[in-house]
């Protein structure tokens, strides 16, 4: 009976043990998948990705006025830009034609209107979605956020932005803290102050 009993005291002690590995196992998993930044691209494929794109530049910040002219992605358009220390993220006025899906990601289709009226449309990876601050009393909109390059002066930015519906601001474009940080010195006191060619083959 006493070996029976002490069996039984070494089994309910294993399994006490192997119950107190497995919960501590759960809990540093969940602890890694929290300490994953929110707002960063889903798979670890596209997080890599996006964070060697969105490494900051080694070469000297550009100091600019708190509204230029700058390239965005491909186009050899130029359009203006409020350069903002205080918002944290950048933005781009877009309208959405339409999402689609192909080899299991999800694309949007949009359309960016320039100087002059001129138009043009992007096609971008959806990496997440945001939800916009709205007029008050209004519910917050859900815009789509992809990697776009600006480019302002010589120096070429690479980072997430929001496709969002910017018509009731003066300025179709914001660059925010995330493209700011280490690349831009901004000077409150001047615009236009940094001349800015868009290439052809500038791609985003």
């Amino acid at each position: 009976m006493k070996r029976r009993n002490l069996t039984l005291n070494v089994f309910s002690a294993i399994l006490a043990c192997v119950a107190s590995f497995v919960l501590m196992f759960s809990a540093l998993s969940f602890a890694k998948d929290a300490m994953i930044p929110e707002g960063k691209p889903y798979s670890l494929k596209e997080r890599e990705k996006a964070a060697q794109k969105s490494k900051k530049t080694t070469q000297k910040a550009l100091t600019a006025g708190w509204v230029e002219k700058i390239c965005i992605g491909a186009s050899e358009n130029l359009i203006k830009a409020k350069l903002d220390t205080g918002a944290a993220v950048s933005s781009v006025d877009a309208q959405i034609i339409k999402f689609y899906k192909k080899n299991d990601k999800k694309y949007v289709l949009y359309r960016v209107e320039f100087e002059d009226g001129v138009t043009e449309t992007f096609k971008s990876e959806v990496l997440r979605y945001t939800r916009i601050k709205a007029r008050t009393g209004e519910k917050p909109i859900r815009r789509p956020v992809v990697m776009m390059k600006f480019k302002i002066g010589d120096h070429e930015l690479y980072e997430e932005v929001n496709l969002a519906d910017r018509g009731h601001f003066v300025y179709p474009v914001l660059i925010g803290r995330n493209m700011l940080e280490g690349n831009i010195i901004v000077d409150s006191a001047e615009t236009f102050k940094v001349k800015t060619r868009c290439k052809a083959a500038d791609a985003d």
